[in-house]
């Protein structure tokens, strides 16, 4: 979507691709491995060097998850951007990633070359003003939507779905927990299954595994409540999907939850606070409540996340660079 933005708006881009190997990508836990690090991190920076004499670029945008090897590779990176233009763009909730002294020391210094310093959440951008505040700019992701939804709100609340890994920090034990103790209503769990807890399988909570993503926009419009019980987020582009679908949210206090629903697209919990999420489930049994969030659900993804408006807010950033 960015790169089919960037052209319509008569921007070229080089693509520099730092994802990780299909191999490691395959495996579902996606685990640590110094070889495949170091391979990585060597064929994006020659990549990177080639680029910048070949393609000679106004400014270089590079994207961090802020992991504490990824800021490493990124400080490499800067390095060899020598004195191109940079942005500086974390991925990531940068309050759960860089966490020591060395990851910090790095940051604070890849932050000093960079003339924009680009986040996703206010999280992030309280942490970070300690650093260089006048670059720092909150950019959020976007989306672009397949079709318009007209969210169908039905009399009872009958079921609540969860999009996303499955995993411990994303709340798996959670979602067992409130099934338990919401018997009449159907927990659909969509997603790659990496962790389950050890305990039996409410009956009521479905695993659905990995499904198309076609797939995971009809689930969502047949859904009642999307239940979002992460540990650690930055910007879930799934609970962006589930707001354009017209869905009232529960989510946790992380990342960029908060700014997305307000607390009046949804209810925002304390991460693993059980009794708060069943109260949350109570408080959604009434109809014209969620009437009222699924409508500024849908507002909200229009006036802020569409595609068109995020990005040109992005080259408006990249002009105030090159002036």
């Amino acid at each position: 979507m960015y790169l089919d933005k960037c052209q319509q708006m008569g921007i070229t881009v080089e693509l520099v691709n730092s994802c990780v190997s299909v191999a490691r990508a395959n495996r579902i836990s996606r685990s640590f491995s110094w070889f495949d690090e170091i391979k990585r991190t060597w064929n994006i920076i020659q990549e990177l060097r080639r680029a910048r004499k070949r393609f000679k670029p106004d400014i270089i945008h590079l994207c961090s998850p802020c992991t504490k090897w990824g800021l490493m590779r990124d400080y490499l990176c800067v390095q060899v951007a020598g004195d191109t233009p940079l942005v500086f763009h974390c991925h990531c909730n940068i309050v759960d990633q860089a966490t020591t002294r060395l990851s910090q020391w790095i940051l604070k210094r890849i932050v000093a070359k960079s003339q924009s310093f680009w986040l996703l959440n206010s999280f992030s951008y309280k942490w970070a003003e300690k650093f260089i505040p006048s670059k720092i700019k909150l950019v959020p992701n976007f989306i672009t939507l397949e079709r318009e939804y007209n969210a169908e709100i039905r009399k009872q609340l009958k079921r609540i779905i969860y999009v996303g890994h499955v995993r411990y920090s994303k709340g798996i034990q959670e979602i067992y927990k409130v099934a338990e103790a919401c018997a009449g209503i159907e927990f659909q769990v969509v997603g790659p299954a990496q962790q389950l807890p050890s305990e039996p399988k409410p009956d009521n909570v479905v695993l659905l595994g990995e499904v198309p993503h076609v797939q995971v926009s009809e689930l969502l419009r047949k859904a009642d409540v999307f239940f979002f019980p992460s540990h650690t987020e930055g910007f879930a582009n799934v609970m962006l999907e589930a707001m354009a679908a017209g869905l009232p949210i529960i989510a946790t206090d992380v990342g960029a939850n908060r700014d997305m629903i307000e607390n009046k697209g949804g209810i925002i919990v304390p991460v693993g606070n059980y009794a708060e999420m069943i109260a949350a489930i109570e408080k959604l049994q009434d109809a014209a409540l969620r009437q009222q969030m699924s409508a500024w659900n849908i507002q909200k993804v229009h006036n802020n996340y569409m595609t068109e408006k995020v990005m040109q807010q992005m080259k408006t950033y990249y002009e105030e660079i090159l002036l």
